[in-house]
């Protein structure tokens, strides 16, 4: 089993307001995201305040690489397309991002060399290509592109 979270940020107008994930895998599809619990320090430079991200982890099991998760190109749960989409609960509205569609792309552990302590800040990396590190994978998208 492993775990894959999406975040992504985007000021919400209102209360009504709420993102969603919607991709290709079937575990990913009209998903309602939560607000992180967290505020992140650097948002406030672009947003002016303290923004918490929208979050969803979706729990994968490591089936295509057999029972002790060695890897394998071809897996069906290494590759995801997905959008972003903006919904009023109020109204039933969604506005989704436009094409193309983003993508994540987990890649061979085997060529995984860690993060560098010493020039690691305080950002996300938004990036296609993720790690699974300690059965654990962060997609962060920057923003909400509706």
């Amino acid at each position: 089993m492993f775990n894959v979270t999406f975040s992504v940020s985007h000021p919400t107008e209102g209360t009504n307001d709420k993102l969603m994930l919607n991709g290709n895998h079937e575990r990913t599809q009209n998903i309602v995201m939560n607000k992180s619990k967290k505020e992140i320090d650097w948002m406030f430079v672009k947003y002016g305040n303290k923004t918490k991200p929208w979050n969803y982890q979706l729990n994968l099991p490591n089936v295509d690489g057999g029972s002790n998760g060695e890897w394998t190109e071809d897996a069906q749960n290494n590759t995801f397309e997905y959008s972003y989409g903006k919904k009023n609960c109020k109204t039933g509205e969604v506005v989704w991002e436009s094409e193309p569609k983003r993508t994540l792309n987990i890649q061979n552990p085997g060529s995984y060399k860690g993060r560098d302590p010493y020039h690691a800040g305080s950002y996300w990396h938004n990036t296609d290509r993720v790690f699974i590190v300690n059965g654990q994978c962060n997609k962060a998208d920057a923003n909400f592109l509706g």
